[in-house]
């Protein structure tokens, strides 16, 4: 299976294949308590997440859900962050470790061509949310995950409608 390409030279414009990143600047969005009151990590994922488990979180941003995922697999989970923008990843370690949560969240930076997950340990669960109409290759963006590196017993994965 061939990697996924994801575009992010312009973020604030579509590319030809009618991608786009969210750009760190616009992180406030994406991790406010509006959000939780819309899209409460409880409510949406919280059945599928047990103490111990180990998750994933797609372009995770600056860790909205990961934090939570964090809170759900305890002392003994762990949660795999990925996202293509180091400085998204900065923002969720702050936020992490101010919550005491950084310990049980491993972050990786992915690339434009990949995940980056090799050597990870499988994880039991995969979110993707509202990131894989980032991604112009969306069956490899599968495959890389669910095929290659997690061996992810359940996937949720949420996008706008168009994509």
């Amino acid at each position: 299976m061939e990697p996924f390409s994801i575009t992010s030279d312009n973020p604030l414009s579509m590319s030809a294949s009618k991608t786009r990143v969210c750009p760190a600047s616009m992180s406030w969005g994406l991790d406010n308590v509006f959000r939780t009151l819309l899209q409460s990590p409880k409510r949406i994922f919280g059945g599928y997440i047990n103490p111990g488990d180990i998750v994933l979180d797609i372009g995770c941003g600056p860790g909205f859900f990961t934090r939570a995922m964090a809170r759900m697999v305890g002392e003994n989970g762990r949660v795999i962050a990925v996202d293509l923008q180091e400085e998204m990843l900065e923002k969720l370690r702050a936020r992490a470790e101010k919550e005491g949560l950084l310990r049980r969240i491993r972050t990786v930076k992915a690339s434009k061509e990949s995940l980056n997950l090799a050597g990870q340990d499988p994880a039991v669960f995969a979110l993707a949310f509202y990131v894989v109409h980032e991604v112009p290759d969306k069956a490899r963006l599968f495959g890389n995950c669910g095929m290659r590196l997690c061996r992810v017993e359940d996937c949720l994965w949420s996008s706008p409608s168009r994509m």
